[in-house]
C-alpha cells in the first residue's frame, strides 16, 4: 500500500498508525492500492476509487477514519464514488 498525503506532516503522523492498523485487520487487503489523502475545510467527505488508487478528501481526521472503513468495506468493486455531507 502506497499511501500519498497532500496535509501538513502533523496530520500524516497522526493519522499514519491508523490506517496501518485498519488495514492490518482486513483480510486479503490488495497490498498494491494507492490512497490519496487530503485535508480540506469542506462540509463533506469525498471518496473516489478507480482501479487501484483511491482518493478522499475530508476535513477533520474522524472523517478521514470514516472514508477509510467505507472504501475498505468497498474494496471489491473497480470503481466507486461517494460523498456525505458532515
Amino acid at each position: 500500500m502506497n499511501v500519498v498525503f497532500s496535509s501538513d506532516k502533523k496530520e500524516y503522523n497522526t493519522i499514519k498508525k491508523g490506517t496501518e492498523i485498519l488495514l492490518a485487520e482486513k483480510d486479503g487487503f490488495n497490498q498494491n492500492i494507492e490512497l490519496f489523502v487530503k485535508f480540506q475545510d469542506r462540509p463533506e467527505i469525498l471518496i473516489n476509487k478507480r482501479k487501484n488508487q483511491i482518493h478522499i478528501i475530508c476535513r477533520e481526521i474522524s472523517h478521514y477514519y470514516r472514508a477509510l472503513n467505507y472504501a475498505i468495506h468497498h474494496m471489491k468493486e473497480d470503481e466507486f464514488q461517494y460523498q456525505e455531507h458532515v
